[in-house]
């Protein structure tokens, strides 16, 4: 929400009154897996957007698997196989504190006709 800022200077000529809003952007992390359930040994992509944040990596199932996003790389897509279940965080670095969000890619079974 906008905050709405103003100023009220009074002379021998009147009053004048000025008045200026701003908005202070939040920051912000999203990720997304598409299909979030594949057959074992598929892929997946994995997407992400974040703003008003320094830099960003991400795990998958807590081990490292995107790190040094910045700039351009905060908004983008890779594809991955996987063969279990996954989760993926990513986690972003703001002036306050780190924000993170999560995203899980399950995995079942294949069937094979007789």
């Amino acid at each position: 929400n906008p905050t709405t800022f103003g100023i009220s200077c009074t002379g021998s000529g009147g009053t004048v009154n000025a008045y200026t809003s701003v908005t202070v952007l939040q920051p912000s992390a999203t990720i997304s897996v598409s299909p979030t359930r594949v057959p074992p040994g598929s892929s997946t992509t994995v997407s992400w957007n974040a703003s008003q944040v320094s830099s960003c990596a991400i795990t998958k199932n807590g081990t490292a698997w995107k790190s040094g996003l910045s700039g351009a790389s905060l908004v983008s897509s890779a594809s991955d196989t996987v063969s279990s279940k996954q989760t993926y965080v990513i986690t972003c670095q703001t002036n306050g504190s780190p924000i993170s969000a999560t995203a899980t890619v399950n995995v079942g079974s294949t069937f094979k006709e007789f």
